[in-house]
């Protein structure tokens, strides 16, 4: 943080306040794993990670990428890139093009061996949708080749990928504090098992907004799960009722 300080960034947040172990329980209890930084001249943010993702859906992943960092750049593991790449893109709903174009040309340019490798570490995870959904959208918004060892997969797949691809195009309202349907959707299909969805859709209930997020507040246990409870379940439950009024508004109609 000091270093970015020196070049005129300032904090836009207090998760830069974080100690090493408020960061700790942030990431483990909140899903909170960056801090964000303004240049007022620049007109540039820049986000700064402790850990590449926000979610514990992404474990083997995450521990990979770490592992990397103390390997010889020549050692690399290209397929634990590639796995990343395309991991961070899917998370995010491919909303920029930047990030589309890097899935598209990795769904061509990644090696057997690679893919191979991509595929077994979000298979770890149970989050093999993941890598798939960016060669499927370079194939069916660019018609770009897909890799022999990905195209059976994604045939296998076809159903979902295609109404993941649908809704990484789709925009909707935001609900305070609660993701657009949309994206809220596509993260639980990301992942390959029901209970996995189920259980990310419990964690999004019961995890409060960045803006809710109090750094010299942060609870970790069951008592903060509990109160975290308190603060979403009125917004769940304003959410709920306009979706079943607008429902039944347009049966009537």
């Amino acid at each position: 943080m000091a270093v970015v300080e020196s070049i005129g960034f300032g904090p836009v947040d207090t998760r830069h306040q974080l100690t090493p172990e408020e960061a700790a329980v942030a990431d483990r209890e909140f899903y909170v794993h960056d801090t964000a930084c303004w240049h007022p001249e620049l007109k540039v943010k820049l986000e700064l990670h402790w850990t590449a993702f926000n979610d514990p859906a992404y474990r083997t992943i995450e521990r990979e990428m770490h592992r990397l960092v103390h390997v010889d750049p020549a050692e690399r593991d290209d397929g634990i890139m590639a796995a990343h790449v395309l991991v961070h893109g899917a998370h995010h709903g491919y909303r920029r093009l930047l990030w589309l174009l890097d899935a598209a040309v990795l769904g061509s340019v990644l090696n057997d061996r690679g893919w191979s490798r991509a595929i077994e570490v979000t298979s770890a995870d149970h989050v093999v949708n993941t890598v798939l959904l960016g060669p499927y959208l370079g194939h069916r918004l660019f018609g770009l080749p897909v890799s022999p060892i990905a195209a059976p997969l994604i045939e296998g797949r076809l159903s979902s990928q295609r109404t993941m691809a649908d809704l990484t195009q789709m925009k909707t309202p935001d609900e305070p504090g609660i993701e657009q349907r949309g994206a809220l959707r596509l993260q639980s299909m990301l992942r390959d098992r029901r209970r996995d969805r189920v259980k990310y859709l419990v964690n999004k209930l019961i995890r409060p907004s960045r803006d809710d997020m109090n750094a010299n507040k942060l609870r970790p246990g069951w008592r903060g799960r509990m109160s975290r409870l308190r603060v979403q379940a009125p917004r769940w439950a304003r959410f709920i009722r306009t979706r079943v009024t607008q429902r039944w508004s347009r049966k009537g109609d």
